[in-house]
Parts: C-alpha cells; structure tokens; sequence
C-alpha cells in the first residue's frame, strides 16, 4: 500500500484537521484538509488517489450528502465516516452508501490506520482490476466481432460445432476465426505486459 498515502481530511472544525493532519503525518501519510464538503466536492474530479476521512455533521453539507455526491460524480475513493454524535441510522446510511467504515472521535491512531490500510487495499485492488479491463480492451480491440464473438462463446463453455451453429457458419470457420484470434492476441500478449 506504499503507492497510496493520500489522506482527503474532511471536517468543518479545525482543530479536528490539526489534529488528524498531525497523527497522519506522524504515521508518514500525506493528509490533506478540506474546510467542508463543499470544498471537497468543487475538486472532486481532481482529487489526489487515497482515502477520504469525512465527517458526518458539518455546517453547510453532511458528510453523507457529500458520499452521495461524490458517488454521483463518479469518485469512487474509500471513504471512512467519522463523527463525534451518531446513531446506528447514520452508520447505516453511510455504510449503505459504499463507507468502508464509520468510526467515532476522538479515533484512536490504531483503529484510524488499520481502517485507511483497508481502504488503501481495496484502493490498490481497484487499480490493479481497472489495469487488467484497460489491457483486455486493448487486446480486444485488435479482433474483429466476429472473432470477439466466438472467443466470448468458447471461454463460456460451448464447443466449436455448438458455436457454428449458432453463428450460422461452418464449423471449419469456426475454428480458423478462433485460430487466427489466438494468433492475434498471442502476438500482442507479451507487448502488452
């Protein structure tokens, strides 16, 4: 989780963000403060990769109608609630809404690093699965339909001779398109790695 050190603190109190800055610098992360959800969201499509620490009550925007936002733009960065005032409703509500965790404040450094290591992880995981669809495309898009269409028919499982058929096409057609896709796609395999 080296790659990842990011740390968007987002809280209307400041001295809440002293604070958090001050133990996620001592735990060698990079914290960065927003005064509010608002802030935030105005640089949502800017934001630096890593995890997003945001409270839940704050003046001008909730924390919740921020996660909101922020799902609705597409920003999928984990997000820890944290709040000083909460019921089982709230907690539920952000971790409905896709919060990897909802801890109370004050957090003790502990519990806060192990929650941002999870979001890291799954940060990583994320990046790691959007880097293999991103190369597949690529690879992809060196076939033509047809070849796409029966590779997709074959690795679910159907034979040659069921594929001609429901391709309405000779078998031996078949088995030349799924040749010359491998032969394809074997060429562009080590390039892509």
């Amino acid at each position: 989780m080296e790659r990842f050190r990011a740390v968007h603190i987002v809280d209307d109190e400041p001295a809440i963000r002293r604070s958090l800055s001050f133990m996620l610098m001592t735990a060698k992360l990079e914290p960065i403060p927003w005064v509010s959800g608002d802030a935030l969201l105005e640089h949502a499509h800017d934001l630096e990769p890593g995890c997003i620490l945001l409270d839940v009550r704050m003046y001008r925007t909730s924390g919740l109608d921020v996660q909101r936002q922020l799902i609705a733009e597409g920003v999928s960065l984990p997000v820890i609630v944290l709040t000083g005032h909460a019921d089982l409703v709230t907690a539920l509500c952000a971790m409905k809404a896709g919060a990897i965790d909802f801890l109370y404040k004050p957090v003790e450094m502990k519990v806060l690093l192990r929650a941002l290591d999870d979001g890291f992880r799954l940060l990583a995981s994320e990046e790691v699965a959007a880097d293999r669809k991103q190369s597949a495309r690529a690879l992809l898009s060196h076939l033509d339909r047809t070849e796409i269409e029966i590779l997709r028919k074959l690795s679910n499982g159907a034979g040659s001779g069921t594929v001609a058929e429901q391709l309405h096409m000779p078998k031996q057609d078949v088995d030349r398109c799924r040749a010359n896709a491998m032969e394809k796609l074997g060429e562009l395999a080590p390039e892509m790695t």
